[in-house]
């Protein structure tokens, strides 16, 4: 009987859709929009591409820098609204090399001066096979550079979207750092 139970629920397990994997990164990624929406720079460091810590000197000046940005955002009158910052299902996951890689879609709504709209972009993350920690950072063309440090090769694996930001009902996209009106 306890043979049958155990066969019953492995097939159930295996059949379901899920993996150990996805788990691990489905809670990464609940953990991490937590983040982001309370504003916790120290939370929000702690996922982020260790090529990207060591670039700026270390978590302490990461952090730092991290709450800098939001302080000068509010400067520019530029006012992203992080509290409803969403981030969707994984658009693809796989192994390469020793490493799962996935690419994951987020949406934050913004305020600029006294327009109103959204910016959509691409999480990058990687875990290593057979750890529980997952790492991400922002899949614009100014990080590619950490994600080729972190994950060399990968970059001819993925198919990276522009990010997009539609702004009093006109959309945009980022190409080579620049806005273009679509």
């Amino acid at each position: 009987m306890n043979k049958l139970y155990a066969f019953c629920a492995v097939t159930l397990f295996l059949y379901s859709g899920f993996s150990y994997a996805d788990n691990r990164l489905k809670a990464s990624l609940i953990k991490l929009e937590k983040c982001q929406k309370s504003l916790k720079s120290d939370c929000l460091a702690a996922y982020t591409f260790p090529s990207l810590v060591e670039a700026t000197g270390g978590l302490d000046k990461l952090i730092k820098t991290m709450r800098n940005y939001y302080k000068n955002m509010d400067k520019k009158e530029i006012h992203p609204d992080y509290h409803n910052f969403v981030i969707g299902k994984p658009l693809k996951t796989f192994d390469y090399k020793n490493y799962i890689v996935t690419l994951v879609p987020t949406k934050t709504k913004l305020i600029m001066k006294d327009h109103m709209g959204s910016v959509e972009s691409t999480l990058i993350g990687y875990s290593i096979k057979g750890s529980s920690r997952w790492y991400f950072i922002n899949g614009k063309q100014e990080n590619i550079k950490f994600i080729m440090k972190d994950i060399p090769g990968v970059i001819s694996e993925i198919n990276i979207p522009p990010p997009k930001m539609t702004l009093d009902g006109k959309s945009y996209k980022k190409v080579n750092g620049a806005w273009e009106k679509l």
